[in-house]
């Protein structure tokens, strides 16, 4: 949906109307693909926002500049703005009882289906596992902190692996080689933090009863 089908849109528009808005409509089976999210699974992720703002700036530059090569940049440039505000998780803010915790974890907390931790004090609520983990497990913040490190110099070297393609080849070329790439470099990521986030957990398990004893916490 998102590699394929925008290369073989572009081709078959190309002859028919002006480059950039030849890239522009190759982008919407993406877009669809993010409208059916919306309609059948009722919710839009960070990804799906980005794709949104990235197809909103595509109409702006065109109506603009009117430069396709500039055009192929917009993907770029909203994972290179991803990047950095992974980076800004990174930050230990703290205000009153909120803390700034690294992008992985609420990725890990939404993706991961974890039984709440019940204590043996009847008076304390419930708390979300992967909190739990957070709170009792210096292990678990070491590795959710590598890992988001991890993701963020995957998407920045997405962003200068497009910049060389632009300086280096020609439109077509371009097309064919950042489609691919971004595709690519998303499944690559994405099977990676996911095995990573379950190695993790395969070792957080192994040091939950002590966990759970220390806390006064109920399995």
């Amino acid at each position: 949906m998102n590699a394929a089908l925008p290369i073989a849109l572009y081709y078959i528009l190309k002859p028919h109307i002006a480059p950039v808005w030849a890239l522009i409509l190759s982008s919407t089976p993406t877009i669809i693909s993010v409208i059916l999210q919306v309609i059948f699974v009722r919710r839009i992720d960070t990804i799906g926002i980005a794709v949104i703002v990235g197809f909103t700036l595509s109409v702006i530059l065109a109506v603009i500049n009117g430069d396709p090569k500039l055009l192929l940049m917009r993907e770029s440039f909203v994972t290179a703005g991803i990047g950095v505000a992974c980076s800004i998780t990174l930050i230990p803010i703290r205000i009153r009882s909120f803390q700034l915790k690294p992008i992985l974890y609420y990725i890990a907390n939404d993706l991961i289906p974890l039984r709440p931790v019940y204590f043996t004090n009847p008076d304390k609520p419930p708390q979300k596992r992967m909190l739990f983990y957070w709170q009792h497990s210096a292990y678990c913040r070491r590795h959710i902190r590598t890992l988001t490190v991890i993701d963020i110099v995957f998407l920045e070297f997405e962003f200068g692996l497009k910049l060389f393609y632009i300086f280096t080849f020609d439109l077509d070329t371009i097309v064919v080689l950042s489609n691919s790439t971004l595709s690519a470099i998303g499944v690559l990521l994405t099977l990676f933090s996911l095995w990573y986030i379950l190695k993790i957990r395969k070792r957080i398990q192994q040091e939950e009863p002590r966990m759970l004893q220390d806390a006064g916490a109920i399995k």
